[in-house]
Formats: structure tokens, sequence, C-alpha cells
């Protein structure tokens, strides 16, 4: 998996961050650069827990 959308939004508590590449990948953080970083770490852990259960990586979703 080359590139991911990742959806990062402003909160009232700091920034929350999410692919719709794979659905339920999730992370926050209390600055932009925060999230970004967990949500990296988190991505990678996702694709890696799916590959290790044997089940399919879904495919990256097309450019707007």
């Amino acid at each position: 998996m080359s590139a991911l959308r990742i959806l990062l939004e402003k909160t009232s508590s700091g920034f929350s961050a999410w692919s719709p590449d794979l659905p339920g990948c999730i992370a926050t953080g209390d600055t932009e650069e925060d999230a970004r970083a967990r949500m990296d770490a988190a991505v990678r852990m996702h694709v890696e827990g799916l590959r290790k259960a044997g089940r399919p990586v879904p495919p990256e979703a097309s450019p707007d």
C-alpha cells in the first residue's frame, strides 16, 4: 500500500485523523503533528494485523 487518503479534523480537544481506505483505523492527538504521527503508526499496525490474520488489505480509495 503506497498511498492512503488521510482525513484530519480539528476537534474541541485536539485533532482526529482517519482513512476512508482503512475503515476503523483512527488516531487522535493534541496537535496536528501528533495526530499525523499517531495515524502513521495506526495505519502500519492495522495493515500488519490484517496481513497476519490473512485478511485482504482494502484497496486505496481513488483520488477525488
